[in-house]
This record gives C-alpha cells, sequence and structure tokens, in this order.
C-alpha cells in the first residue's frame, strides 16, 4: 500500500506544472501606446517608463508568489513520496528478516 501511495505521490510530484513567467514584448506593445495617448492628454501622469517599470515589478512579484505555491506543493508531495518509499522500503526488509530467520 506505502509503495502505490509513494509511485502515486511520485507521479504528482513530476506532473508538469505551468509556471508563470513575463508576458512577451509584444504584450506590453498595445500597453505603451495607450499609456503614451492618455499621458498626451494628462501630463501629470507618470512616464510610461516608471509605468512600465512598476508595472512589470509587481508582475514579478506576483509570479514569485505563485511560482513560489506550487514549489511548495511539489516539495510536500515530494517528502510525502519519500516517506511512502521508506514505509515501503523498510515494510520489505522486515518481511525478508522474518522469511529468512
Amino acid at each position: 500500500m506505502a509503495l502505490i501511495v509513494g509511485g502515486s505521490l511520485s507521479v504528482a510530484v513530476l506532473w508538469p506544472y505551468k509556471y508563470y513567467r513575463e508576458a512577451t514584448p509584444d504584450k506590453y506593445d498595445s500597453w505603451i501606446e495607450q499609456m503614451e495617448a492618455y499621458r498626451a492628454n494628462h501630463p501629470e501622469v507618470m512616464t510610461v517608463e516608471d509605468a512600465l517599470s512598476s508595472a512589470r515589478l509587481s508582475a514579478a512579484k506576483e509570479r514569485i508568489l505563485l511560482n513560489g505555491s506550487i514549489n511548495r506543493r511539489k516539495s510536500s508531495l515530494m517528502f510525502a513520496a519519500f516517506g511512502a518509499t521508506v514505509i515501503s522500503f523498510t515494510a520489505n526488509i522486515l518481511t525478508l528478516a522474518r522469511h529468512l530467520f
């Protein structure tokens, strides 16, 4: 039973997850154009460079939090799989020792 649980958890750990990454520069082009058009009418608004830096920084923080939660989940599954493997290995050694002695 422990071997089945360990094997199932190992598959869950190795299952590919979608990690969040920064958008391609093409995604920013339309946003930059919109910011420049808005800024032409509202000069008191921050520059496009400042807005872009701020947006990229906040997006990076979000990605770090999301990817960190994925890694914590994978890590806990990995430790559970290791524990189940240790239990099954111990059970196999005890069964072997019982049959030999």
